[in-house]
């Protein structure tokens, strides 16, 4: 199972040195989330055999019974949508939660974390490309739901995520991955450290990386499509 994935993270890990190359960054600078949603633990196996530590997984449900098994060194990020009623179980089981867009969101988690005696990464998920039914909240809101966040001490805000739109043309994804750049700048965790970016996927990567990602997830152009 997964015979290809080490040529394919080969290739993948070429393209992303490639595009840090053409907008003068280091590769090291660019975080490589395999996304194992909809595959069989199998899939996170592969990724550590192959060195690879962060993870992403879509929802609760179908994670947790991997995050039984996979290793302790492994960091599995929670990348899809978090429904208030599934809080209870994501908080503290997920080295971030990428997903985070609204205030009562934001609360449910920091009350689960103070509960429980943890502290519980996010990311802020901006709908950086206005499109109606699409997580993640209004740009406008990005600077108050990261301030809250900071505030709290049990929910540190590691950066923001967003995605583009499905099919957009180059001028499009770099409008919307620039847009959340800019938006990012000036946002620092409590430490100084200046916010992540976590943008681009399989298909829009490479883009992703030159308009200053930090954090790309790439599922089907690692694992082949899900079953």
């Amino acid at each position: 199972m997964f015979e290809d994935f080490g040529t394919n993270l080969e290739r993948v890990r070429a393209r992303i040195a490639d595009a840090c190359a053409r907008s003068g960054r280091a590769a090291d600078e660019v975080t490589l989330v395999a996304v194992t949603k909809g595959h069989p633990f199998e899939a996170m196996q592969v990724a550590r055999e192959h060195g690879l530590t962060d993870l992403g997984e879509n929802r609760v449900q179908d994670a947790r019974p991997k995050l039984e098994r996979i290793d302790a060194d492994a960091r599995v990020h929670l990348i899809g949508s978090l429904q208030k009623n599934k809080v209870n179980k994501a908080v503290g089981a997920f080295a971030s939660i990428m997903s985070v867009d609204r205030d009562d969101l934001l609360e449910r988690i920091d009350r689960r974390a103070g509960a429980i005696g943890v502290v519980q990464p996010i990311w802020i998920q901006v709908n950086a490309s206005d499109e109606e039914q699409k997580g993640g909240c209004a740009p406008e809101q990005t600077h108050d739901l990261w301030s809250a966040a900071l505030e709290s001490g049990r929910t540190p805000p590691l950066g923001l995520m967003t995605m583009a739109r499905f099919g957009a043309d180059e001028s499009e994804l770099r409008s919307t991955f620039a847009r959340l750049r800019e938006l990012a700048a000036g946002l620092q965790d409590s430490a100084g450290r200046p916010a992540g970016l976590s943008m681009g996927m399989t298909d829009d990567f490479e883009i992703a990386v030159e308009e200053g990602a930090t954090h790309v997830r790439l599922g089907t152009v690692l694992f082949g499509p899900r079953p």
